[in-house]
């Protein structure tokens, strides 16, 4: 019994460090490219550590975002409806122009009975964003 009680806090700390969300995206990483559009999608949260947020793009699996991470594609100008998948759905609507940036953040929101639910809402300002990371893109097999 003596053995469990020492293992344990290394067994619950072996687990919540290697359950940690990924990010991912499954599209090409948008350019630098000033002449094309671009969506990006943070997560600022540290604390949502334990699941990932899948992006949809016009029902277009993007990718997968973990705390204070993003992805980020190129797109043409049109109408864009992005959708974050955790706990339920968020939906946005964007019509993109040219040569345009775009940034939303996916957030979490305690609904009805105390579930957790995401949002997506445009980003306030660059400087409310500089603490992310950069997306890692997964090669399709």
């Amino acid at each position: 019994m003596n053995f469990i009680k020492q293992c344990l806090p290394a067994l619950i700390g072996g687990f919540l460090f290697t359950s940690c969300a990924s990010t991912y995206q499954v599209v090409p990483v948008a350019s630098d490219n000033v002449a094309q559009a671009s969506i990006s999608v943070y997560r600022k949260n540290i604390l949502d550590f334990l699941y990932g947020v899948k992006i949809y793009s016009n029902d277009t699996f993007i990718g997968k975002i973990g705390s204070k991470r993003y992805i980020k594609w190129a797109v043409n100008e049109g109408h864009y409806d992005i959708k974050a998948k955790c706990f339920g759905k968020a939906h946005y609507s964007l019509d993109v122009h040219a040569a345009e940036n775009y940034q939303l953040v996916v957030a979490k929101t305690v609904g009805p009975a105390l579930i957790l639910k995401v949002k997506l809402k445009p980003a306030k300002n660059t400087m409310d964003l500089q603490a992310v990371n950069p997306p890692h893109v997964k090669g399709r097999g």
